[in-house]
């Protein structure tokens, strides 16, 4: 029987946010077409700072400068492509601004929270998929990305469910032929969806979505659904 991995059987490939410490975590990460790509959220405690959970109660003194106006901050998420044949990185996608009718212009995306391969029926070969967290004061709501290997990522489902409170999708998953999703956050609360469910669908573009479980698993002290496997 092994001893299992060390610290020595690992090495460092990424530091400093990709050059950036704005870039607060790795949020997701997948292999596509031999490549790794790695999605990103920035300056994650300013944000904690802006819009602080009751519990636990907010840091003294806090970490990092959090700004009187957030925005002052480049929230936009990013996505980051590694080469292992040279070892090479590049900054492949970042969030677009945006302006809604009600609000001043903003990241459309400040989070890319996971990423799946699946091929829908209008795929001709598997896509990443790529769920988003959204900025609940300037977005349009949590959507879907799709990636097919040319070009960029396109949005394929936005907002997801028709309800832009729906801030922050954490888990995404293929089996067989179908998409699973479950909203994880709801407005500020991206850690609580206030209607936890899973739903699937057969065809992301086609936007219709279809619950596959009962809402909190019949039990309202589920406040959300973070993994799915």
């Amino acid at each position: 029987m092994g001893t299992g991995l060390e610290a020595s059987d690992f090495a460092r490939i990424a530091e400093n946010g990709f050059g950036d410490p704005q870039n607060s975590y790795a949020f997701s990460m997948h292999w596509f077409e031999d490549e790794l790509y790695v999605g990103t959220v920035r300056n994650m405690l300013a944000m904690i700072n802006f819009a602080p959970p009751p519990h636990p109660t907010r840091l003294d003194p806090w970490p990092v400068r959090a700004p009187r106006n957030l925005y002052e901050l480049d929230l936009h998420a990013q996505v980051w492509r590694y080469r292992p044949a040279d070892g090479r990185w590049e900054r492949f996608y970042t969030s677009p601004t945006i302006a809604r009718d009600d609000a001043e212009p903003g990241p459309r995306d400040i989070g890319y929270r996971h990423m799946t391969l699946f091929q829908g029926p209008r795929d001709p070969a598997p896509a990443l998929y790529i769920s988003s967290a959204a900025s609940n004061s300037r977005g349009l709501g949590a959507h879907i990305l799709r990636y097919r290997g040319a070009d960029r990522p396109v949005t394929a489902s936005r907002p997801v469910l028709g309800d832009r409170e729906v801030s922050t999708l954490r888990t995404l998953r293929a089996f067989r032929d179908r998409l699973y999703m479950a909203p994880t956050g709801k407005g500020r609360a991206w850690n609580a969806s206030g209607y936890p469910c899973v739903y699937e669908t057969r065809d992301p573009l086609a936007g219709r979505w279809r619950a596959v479980s009962p809402p909190f698993f019949g039990d309202e002290r589920n406040e959300a659904l973070y993994c799915m496997a």
